[in-house]
């Protein structure tokens, strides 16, 4: 990742290493975080160090579902996911699943490849000014 492509807000992983408890349990885990100013600083001064410790969430059904979208029509070609607003699917936060072509297994919105979560809570903040949240 890159400072482009985050903002404050944006959930993606961080790897936790840790010995807690009075045991000295090991911890070493993935876990979903939000991004903060700390973390756009440290991703601007130290970009590799910054990607060591910290990943995209990879787009996939489960995580749209958490994020409220709903698939509406599913093809041969593919399935498209669309998230509701007011009660109405919107046509500007629809999203392709491809099952053919070079495309298959990934996600669109148009002709962009979303990357990971973080792209599609950009996408969807630029579109109705409202933050995407990744329901537990």
């Amino acid at each position: 990742m890159n400072k482009q492509d985050l903002r404050i807000g944006n959930t993606i992983e961080y790897h936790l290493i840790d010995d807690i408890g009075p045991s000295e349990e090991h911890v070493d885990e993935w876990i979903e975080t939000n991004v903060d100013w700390q973390d756009l600083n440290h991703l601007s001064e130290d970009e590799e160090g910054f990607n060591e410790w910290h990943r995209p969430i990879p787009l996939s059904e489960e995580v749209l579902v958490r994020c409220g979208y709903t698939m509406i029509q599913e093809s041969s070609a593919g399935k498209v996911w669309a998230f509701v607003v007011d009660g109405v699917f919107s046509s500007d936060l629809k999203i392709i699943q491809w099952k053919t072509t070079e495309r298959a297994g990934k996600f669109y919105r148009g002709e962009l490849e979303l990357q990971g979560l973080h792209h599609l809570q950009n996408i969807q903040y630029a579109l109705t000014g409202h933050e995407l949240e990744l329901k537990k």
